[in-house]
């Protein structure tokens, strides 16, 4: 009975799962790797009767078809989790996750089914019209900003060379002009030599954003100004954004103040959400006269413990 209350909750998770599309891939996982379990039980009829299996089981073609669709849907939701993060700055990292899944993730396959290929093509499509990559002003959103001022994200590996261009040059008119006294200039090589040592403890979600984009690090090139010489400064692949501005704003003092406001911007609502949801399992009909002060507390001691 235990396999049997198992197939029935996995299953239920699975048809009706409109809030947790994230929740609804992980089940879908787990359910296709028992597959053979799950027919056995459902066949079963000292189980489950002839009328609820008629209903719970799936067609061989609808498992062939979640059995090819799992490959582009995990990546997916790893995308989702990844930029749902609330201590890691996310905003850098939206337009080269996006990039990477309509190059590489999405990308034709003659293997394909022609359910995937069809699928592929409409969250291509979809991909294309939600962040307007098609738009000439894209370039200047203010994600692709945060992402040319992330050291780990700023080469915008898998963008166009246009794209990319046009996001520097943008990025280039947003950093006020430089102090009158003279600068000394300095070399990528006496920056790698002069500035403190990178932090290299990165948090978990981080570490995860930048390995599912394989990044592969930042070589230096010839400098022209305080924007060409951040651009060319070497970082390794797995650079903390925060920790790396804190530990060198005073190479790029100008490039950093631009840096500050823009990689605290989140890139989805989930934070915000997620206290709606907290605070409406918080307040309910049997607590419906708690203090807005109180709720407030308990929300705060909630979120911070």
């Amino acid at each position: 009975m235990t396999l049997l209350s198992v197939c029935l909750t996995v299953w239920f998770v699975l048809t009706n799962n409109d809030d947790d599309d994230d929740n609804a891939v992980v089940c879908a996982v787990a359910y296709f790797s028992v597959r053979w379990p799950v027919v056995a039980v459902l066949s079963d009829r000292s189980f489950v009767k002839a009328s609820d299996a008629k209903t719970l089981d799936m067609r061989d073609d609808h498992w062939q078809l979640m059995e090819d669709l799992l490959p582009v849907l995990q990546p997916l939701q790893v995308v989702t989790s990844l930029l749902s993060s609330e201590t890691t700055p996310s905003s850098s990292t939206v337009y080269p996750l996006i990039m990477k899944l309509k190059t590489q993730t999405l990308a034709a396959n003659p293997d394909d089914s022609a359910a995937v290929q069809a699928f592929k093509s409409d969250l291509n499509r979809a991909l294309t019209d939600r962040f307007k990559l098609d738009d000439q002003a894209t370039p200047t959103h203010p994600f692709v900003v945060a992402s040319v001022l992330d050291p780990a994200t700023k080469a915008l590996e898998n963008c166009s060379v246009q794209f990319r261009q046009t996001a520097y040059a943008h990025v280039r008119s947003l950093i006020p002009a430089a102090p009158s006294e003279p600068a000394t200039v300095t070399t990528p090589e006496t920056e790698t030599e002069t500035a403190p040592e990178q932090n290299k403890k990165v948090l978990s979600n981080r570490a995860a954003t930048l390995q599912f984009l394989g990044l592969s690090g930042t070589s230096a090139t010839p400098e022209v100004d305080e924007l060409d010489r951040y651009l060319s400064t070497p970082v390794n692949p797995d650079v903390d954004a925060l920790s790396w501005w804190a530990d060198n704003r005073s190479l790029f003092p100008q490039t950093a103040s631009v840096a500050a406001r823009y990689l605290g911007i989140p890139a989805t609502s989930v934070m915000s959400e997620r206290q709606f949801s907290a605070a409406g399992r918080l307040v309910t009909k049997l607590r419906s006269r708690l203090e807005p002060d109180r709720v407030d507390t308990v929300l705060f001691l909630y979120k911070n413990m």
